[in-house]
């Protein structure tokens, strides 16, 4: 739905930007389902073409419906993603590494050279796990400590700053499972130094399948 939901303010802005201004997208802001008769009192009363108002409408509705098809046929034709995750996490050497995005929730690995740390994070709407696969190190939820060792598990709640350390002599491997994801699927990053300079990226509504 986050995705039918960006298309279609990308679309709403386009006919706003060529055909109305943006008391439009306020209406049907206020009015997400609106009748003939609010149609018609809007135009009057802001002076618009009521019969191009309906055909805007129209090819909004035509564009959401044809977008909210595409997204069920999608989740119906979902093979899942099977993966020997203790194995890929031991083999990953990427700082981070996407391998699975879903509507709710996203697979990532990650690896963490000794003294290195993912830096101080709050996903403000975003539920994350950790497990340990390999490697020591230390997490810090909003000031707390916790240890970091083989299988250990660690859960950082939405609106928590965080940040994860490699306090061993080896890498640090880990996965997380983020709720709902984070990041654009199947994006890499070698270094930390990299996922830095690529503070823009973000979920964008694409999944895996």
């Amino acid at each position: 739905m986050e995705q039918i939901t960006q298309e279609i303010k990308r679309f709403a802005a386009f006919l706003i930007a060529s055909e109305m201004d943006d008391k439009v997208f306020v209406f049907l802001k206020e009015n997400p389902n609106p009748s003939d008769a609010q149609v018609h009192t809007f135009a009057e009363e802001n002076e618009y073409d009521v019969h191009d108002l309906e055909k805007a409408f129209y090819r909004l509705a035509t564009k959401y419906v044809q977008l909210k098809s595409e997204q069920d046929k999608k989740a119906s034709d979902a093979k899942g993603h099977s993966v020997n995750i203790e194995k890929d996490t031991i083999s990953n050497k990427n700082f981070r590494k996407v391998i699975y995005t879903g509507k709710k929730m996203q697979l990532v690995l990650m690896s963490l050279k000794p003294d290195e740390d993912i830096g101080d994070e709050v996903h403000d709407n975003v539920d994350q796990f950790f497990r340990v696969e390999k490697g020591t190190g230390e997490a810090v939820i909003n000031g707390n400590k916790h240890s970091l060792s083989e299988g250990v598990s660690l859960i950082v709640p939405a609106g928590s700053k965080h940040n994860l350390i490699n306090t061993g002599k080896d890498e640090l491997k880990l996965y997380s499972i983020y709720s709902p994801p984070q990041h654009e699927d199947a994006v890499v990053h070698n270094t930390k130094e990299k996922a830095m300079k690529d503070e823009d990226e973000h979920f964008d509504g694409k999944t895996t399948e």
